[in-house]
């Protein structure tokens, strides 16, 4: 596994048109700019229906700053994670490498 900067992962999710969120639920995110700020929110993913509801995770600068991927995965952790473990699996649906 190879470990990224987040402006390097930055850069391949302002690119993704649709990303795998734990391999199983297919989203297109919402990128914003990075602003250098540990609680700026640098980019959102949202799911659901009316029926079961909606999921927003929301990814913060701070707890991101190192970033690890393996092929076209990376792993962040969202703004409301409660430790190390808690990360979310991300798939780039692109053919590029993230390494």
């Amino acid at each position: 596994m190879k470990v990224l900067t987040l402006e390097q992962a930055h850069k391949f999710l302002e690119k993704a048109g649709a990303v795998y969120v734990n391999q199983d639920i297919l989203v297109s995110p919402i990128v914003d700019e990075l602003q250098g700020d540990t609680d700026n929110n640098f980019m959102y993913l949202e799911w659901g229906d009316d029926i079961d509801g909606y999921t927003t995770l929301s990814f913060n600068e701070g707890d991101n700053q190192q970033v690890a991927v393996s092929g076209t995965t990376m792993f962040l952790y969202h703004s409301e994670a409660e430790n190390e473990y808690d990360n979310v699996q991300i798939s780039i649906m692109s053919l590029q490498q993230l390494e």
